[in-house]
């Protein structure tokens, strides 16, 4: 923690911040790894400093973004989304496609859960493909309860981001969940994202455990 800010050093810098307070993150369990095994204690004694001081700084933050599974790329346009024109559009979303057993993605504002759908994990032919195959896209999509759930869903999303509009928030995470984060999510994801793409929201998709196994 060499050269640490206290809360009183940081506020005004953080004030200057067009638009909001904002931060930008790595689970601890990264930072402890990319510390390295020898330094691990240490390593863990100044991620606890840290995230004791910036406790205050977390909770009054407008947006959070967790960057320990996205790449470069990924990162670069959900900051581009988050930080663009404010004019442009008044709301802006990520959605993103993850696999539970990788667990919860921790910037999510709020998370579905799509296991309840048949997995072609256990269909020979589409295991080796994502969920933006059209094949595994369509099998997902052709499952009783899949179109079902994408048009309630849609209902309740619109609810939701009336809301967030009325009160000024400019960014939403939505995170889909399903075993791998490969397959269902996936094609969920896509089609819940273009759905709010033709709501006037701007959308980003991320899937990130896709490929990870």
């Amino acid at each position: 923690m060499h050269g640490a800010l206290r809360p009183d050093e940081w506020r005004p810098r953080v004030a200057r911040v067009a638009g909001g307070e904002h931060r930008v993150g790595l689970q601890q369990t990264l930072v402890i790894a990319r510390i390295g095994h020898g330094h691990w204690a240490a390593g863990l004694d100044g991620i606890a400093r840290e995230r004791e001081l910036l406790r205050e700084l977390r909770g009054e933050a407008d947006l959070v973004i967790d960057t320990s599974a996205r790449n470069v790329h990924e990162l670069r346009a959900t900051v581009e989304s988050a930080f663009g024109d404010p004019g442009e559009v008044p709301l802006r979303a990520t959605v993103m496609s993850f696999g539970f057993k990788y667990g919860l993605p921790v910037d999510a504002d709020l998370i579905a859960d799509v296991r309840f759908l048949p997995n072609p994990h256990w269909v020979p032919e589409l295991r080796p493909h994502t969920g933006q195959d059209p094949e595994v896209s369509g099998y997902v999509l052709s499952q009783h309860g899949a179109k079902e759930f994408l048009d309630r869903y849609a209902e309740v999303l619109n609810i939701v981001t009336e809301g967030y509009r009325r009160e000024g928030k400019r960014y939403m995470t939505l995170a889909v969940g399903c075993t791998g984060g490969k397959h269902r999510s996936v094609a969920m994801s896509e089609q819940i994202a273009a759905r709010l793409s033709a709501e006037g929201v701007d959308t980003v998709v991320v899937h990130r455990d896709a490929g990870r196994e």
